[in-house]
């Protein structure tokens, strides 16, 4: 006793040294309930035993004096409960914990001369307690339902879950929920963070076959979860028990069962624009997982491997030089889980878990343009590693402490075939504009984009005090996120070849005998002179460097105390609120932005108006915070001394001597990334509000209707018209601000603190905007984002009874605003923080309207049927409206398409304005042959069964290389001054047949997937 009482003491100090209590997922659920007799009165002193079939032994425990009970911190799974009064009937419920869930068993007990036990069904599949929103999936759902191999497939039969256009690393799936974009999910697995570090997105694939349930939270989640707007994808890995299993498995998907990818040329649309097709894909993947224990109700464990070996072709279809050719991509990962539980005594245990997926790709890892093998052959190395341990300690019926740490490692790491290749850009052709043709190596190895390790520390506890009527919880935690980033050029150096002008009047003019002879791609003879870029070794330096590294920090921390208080049995009040401190630092360790005081309220209730556990109507509202990835740090404060100098040297990267070099044109440029930051910058947040009704019809079948609003309340981007020779400025293009606030950056001539020099751009090369273009007063304001989620859902599901599991869901919505969010999604871009949304003012210009993720009907059916005899069937389809269609305008050639042309999402040449609906329908069939105790289940998976391809996005840029076209008989350069103003002046002047000004707008760009065949065995023992 003096050992364990020692032993809880330092935990309990190491639990106060901590600081920050915790933010973390949950990894358990819990079971409560009442026991009264026949006359309705609570019965104390009862004894409620919990059994599960995970076998990790018998959780007890006893009522008070008001009949309720709990047990707490249960692995999730199905649990029979038993409660026994001497005198009284035994009774006996199955009840369902659901990952984060609270299942609520009443049980009434009659008076009785001899034992026996009355078992009474299933406890109903309602949360009466919480007001959180949302669907739990289980091993049992994941392994038979028609989904892909990565675990987040199974978002998707999630109503409000649609993709979106964010980064996904080539291996993630980009999922907005209720209209935030993919980039502000938080995905959690075993109480790890396993978002990307650098630009938060899904950082963790494991399969299916590693996880024991889903929990998908979409909205109304209490005061210990934050830093997302978008959704909570909580996972817990599968764990041992006092019985041993293990299973063999492997996975066939063949390149001769899928369908050709659909690229129409003759189409009344005018032909596809994709600029990769997919054909060749062949995938096999294989693994075995084992589970059992070391020491039977004491030390359990869980192992399991996957491996995996896929190829696709790329085959271009839009470079003639490779048009049609195959260029082949070979990968090849290793996945691997493994858990271990400590039962250390009553009430204590101590849980470890790993879990990894390391893949390398090799050969063609980008599209090729051309013919060149350096611009996209090379190698690429991407996964994750994870580890946490976390210790659970129950204080009989008083309350449990939950202590984490845990660390994430991600790698995104491109290596060019040859990394000494000096890359040379040939702009000595104007019509090449703006895609001029390279040769030699890759060229810039961006290290925010290719080229980075993330790393994320998390220090986490929280208290749980069951106190009469109320549940209160407070915690909190500390994290550090950082992104080791290398930028770099191949060959230490970028050559761009620049045409010398006969005439003295132009920037690119070359004295008589300066300039070198240089055959360009198109076999004409050009005097040229050459741009140098590389990387310094500091600011004013000239010394090339091969590698440019920076690691700028982000540090949070935050704390939380929630209360759930059931003022009477049948009503609950959730009463919560949370605070979070970000701090994002330079590559000197130094903050620049302190994001404080982001206090989070959230409160909520629950009412079972039948008064059984089976009903409820529910209501929430809150507000949500969202933490910044590491990729503003990185390319803001990286600190990076990005350099160019001009001469007429091919190799040397010396500046011109002074006089000799191209006039009107500085000899060197360098520049430190670093931004101004406005000042009391504020975090980006979310407010929501949900209200809901729903009904349990049988113990496993329940339907509801839902309302949600959300409402964008404030984001953080840069503007980027800011004239950086202005010493205000801090020689900087761009500033960090909030739309629509009244401070300097963001507010411009209207704002208190003062006026600031500014240029624009419009119709310019980029490289310097003329003097007409730079204004010494007079700057505009940036409007505040907007982004506004309504919507009403129809829900019914059917919980694993017997043979049977299935749910739908309808969802009439509509999201409107002149902001995407942290990805934006017209173009894919996914810099949270610093998107191109704001950076100058003419494109908020026509910004509201129908977002991209706009779509008034969604519909969804999945269901999984098992036959008596063995045949399992089961069944996904989905339906939801086309996206809007915008048209978009040419600014200048660093920005491309950014100007909105008419309203967005509202282009009237396209019936409706939208995109053809989208609906597609997934199979899978399996038997199961039973061999005693080992089972043998072949399967087949069938994806896309209608093979539709259905049109998902389109060609919206109205005049991508810059060009105007009056009518069908040619165009006319745009690249004046005056081309925005003449680009608006025609607003309103199309109708619908109009010639269209450029030949691919509104072609296809992306397609729904095509007919895939998954061929599967799995043996079980």
């Amino acid at each position: 006793m003096r050992f364990r009482s020692r032993y809880l003491l330092v935990l309990s100090a190491c639990f106060l040294l901590l600081a920050a209590p915790a933010v973390f997922a949950q990894t358990t659920g819990d079971i409560q309930g009442t026991v009264t007799d026949a006359d309705g009165k609570p019965l104390p002193g009862v004894t409620v035993e919990a059994v599960s079939a995970v076998g990790q032994g018998t959780r007890s425990g006893v009522t008070g004096n008001n009949g309720n009970f709990r047990l707490s911190s249960l692995t999730p799974g199905s649990y029979r409960v038993r409660s026994a009064l001497s005198g009284f009937s035994t009774v006996e419920k199955t009840a369902v914990v659901s990952l984060g869930g609270t299942a609520t068993v009443n049980m009434t007990m009659k008076i009785t001369a001899s034992e026996q036990v009355v078992v009474s069904g299933e406890a109903p599949v309602v949360d009466t307690t919480s007001t959180t929103t949302g669907s739990n999936y289980t091993a049992k759902v994941l392994e038979k339902v028609p989904i892909g191999r990565n675990y987040a497939s199974v978002v998707q039969l999630q109503p409000g879950v649609q993709p979106d256009t964010g980064d996904r690393q080539g291996r993630g799936l980009a999922l907005s929920i209720y209209g935030s974009t993919s980039a502000e999910n938080a995905y959690v697995i075993d109480g790890v963070n396993t978002n990307q570090v650098e630009r938060g997105v899904q950082g963790k694939i494991i399969n299916n076959e590693f996880i024991q349930e889903v929990e998908v939270k979409t909205g109304g989640f209490q005061a210990e979860y934050g830093r997302a707007m978008g959704g909570i994808i909580n996972v817990i890995t599968k764990s041992g028990g006092n019985e041993f299993h293990a299973d063999a498995f492997v996975n066939y998907s063949p390149k001769s069962l899928r369908s050709n990818q659909r690229h129409d040329t003759n189409t009344p649309e005018g032909g596809d624009t994709f600029n990769t097709i997919f054909d060749g894909v062949r995938d096999t993947d294989y693994g075995a997982d084992v589970g059992g224990y070391a020491v039977k109700d004491r030390l359990w464990f869980f192992l399991a491997y996957n491996g995996d070996n896929g190829r696709i072709d790329r085959v271009p279809q839009q470079a003639r030089s490779v048009l049609g050719q195959r260029f082949e991509q070979r990968s090849y990962y290793n996945l691997f889980s493994t858990k271990l539980t400590w039962n250390i005594a009553e009430g204590s245990s101590i849980v470890g878990t790993y879990f990894r997926d390391p893949e390398h790709r090799e050969g063609a890892i980008f599209t090729p343009t051309g013919t060149n093998v350096n611009q996209y052959s090379g190698r690429l190395d991407v996964g994750s590693d994870d580890y946490a341990g976390r210790f659970n300690q129950l204080f009989g019926s008083f309350g449990v402490l939950n202590l984490q740490y845990s660390r994430h490692h991600d790698r995104f790491l491109f290596s060019p075939l040859d990394p000494e290749a000096i890359q040379y850009r040939d702009r000595t052709h104007p019509e090449d504009y703006p895609f001029f043709p390279t040769s030699g190596g890759f060229g810039r190895v961006a290290g925010f984009r290719y080229h980075n390790l993330g790393d994320r520390k998390a220090y986490e506890g929280a208290f749980t005090a069951f106190v009469q009527n109320h549940e209160v919880k407070f915690g909190g935690d500390y994290v550090k996120n950082v992104t080791a980033a290398i930028t770099s050029y191949t060959g230490s150096q970028r050559v761009q070849v620049r045409n010398c002008s006969s005439s003295s009047t132009s920037v690119s003019y070359c004295p008589p005998g300066e300039g070198t002879s240089y055959v360009n791609t198109r076999g004409e003879t050009k005097r040229v002179y050459f741009q140098h870029d590389f990387y310094a070794e500091a600011l004013g330096s000239l010394t090339p460097v091969h590698d440019s590294p920076t690691a700028p920090p982000t540090k949070a921390y935050s704390g939380f105390i929630q209360d759930t208080w059931r003022v009477t049995p049948r009503f609950s009040v959730n009463l919560g609120v949370r605070y979070d401190n970000e701090k994002v630092q330079n590559a000197d360790n130094v903050t620049v932005i302190n994001l404080k005081n982001e206090w989070q309220p959230r409160l909520g209730f629950t009412y079972d108006f039948v008064g059984d556990g089976s009903s409820k109507i529910y209501g929430s509202v809150g507000r949500f915070y969202y933490l910044i990835p590491n990729d503003l740090n990185v390319r803001v404060y990286g600190s990076e001394f990005d350099t160019s100098t001009y001469n007429y040297s091919r190799t040397s990267t010396a500046t011109g001597t002074p006089g000799t070099g191209p006039p009107n044109r500085k000899s060197l440029f360098q520049g430190a990334t670093a931004e101004p930051v406005d000042n009391d910058l504020k975090g980006e947040y979310q407010d929501e509000l949900t209200l809901g009704i729903e009904k349990a019809l049988t113990p496993t079948f329940a339907v509801g209707l839902k309302g949600t609003y959300r409402k964008l309340g404030r984001a953080i981007e840069d503007r980027c018209d800011l004239d950086y020779s202005a010493p205000i400025n801090m020689s900087s293009s761009c500033a960090i601000q909030n739309p629509g606030s009244n401070h300097r950056w963001a507010a411009g001539s209207s704002s208190p603190e003062g006026d600031f020099p500014w240029c624009d751009a419009a119709g310019s090369d980029f490289v310097s905007p003329t003097a007409g273009q730079c204004f010494a007063s007079g700057a505009p304001a940036v409007p505040a984002a907007t982004r506004k989620f309504k919507g009403i859902e129809l829900t019914a599901r059917k919980t694993f009874s017997q043979n049977l599991w299935a749910q739908f869901s309808y969802l009439f919505s509509q999201l409107r605003g002149n902001y995407d969010g942290a990805v934006r999604v017209a173009s894919g871009q996914t810099d949270p923080g610093i998107n191109a949304d704001y950076d100058y003012p003419l494109f908020l210009r026509n910004s509201d309207g129908r977002l991209y993720l706009d779509r008034p009907h969604q519909l969804r059916l999945d269901a999984v049927y098992t036959a008596p005899f063995g045949l399992t069937m089961g069944f996904g389809a989905y339906y939801r409206s086309g996206p809007p269609v915008s048209r978009n305008g040419w600014y200048n050639d660093f920005y491309g398409n950014e100007l909105h042309l008419v309203p967005r999402g509202s282009d009237f040449t396209v019936s409706g304005g939208r995109l053809p609906s989208q609906y597609e329908a997934n199979l899978s069939l399996g038997y199961s042959i039973k061999m005693g105790k080992v089972s043998v289940t072949p399967a087949v998976y069938i994806f896309n069964v209608l093979n539709r391809q259905g049109i998902t996005d389109v060609q919206e840029d109205f005049n991508p290389q810059g060009t105007f076209c009056e009518n069908t008989a040619g165009c006319t350069p745009a690249n004046t001054p005056d081309y925005t103003q003449r680009n608006f002046a025609r607003l309103g002047t199309l109708k619908y047949g109009d010639p269209l000004p450029d030949k691919d707008w509104a072609k296809p760009t992306t397609r729904q997937d095509p007919r895939t065949v998954r061929l599967a065995v799995k043996v079980s023992f």
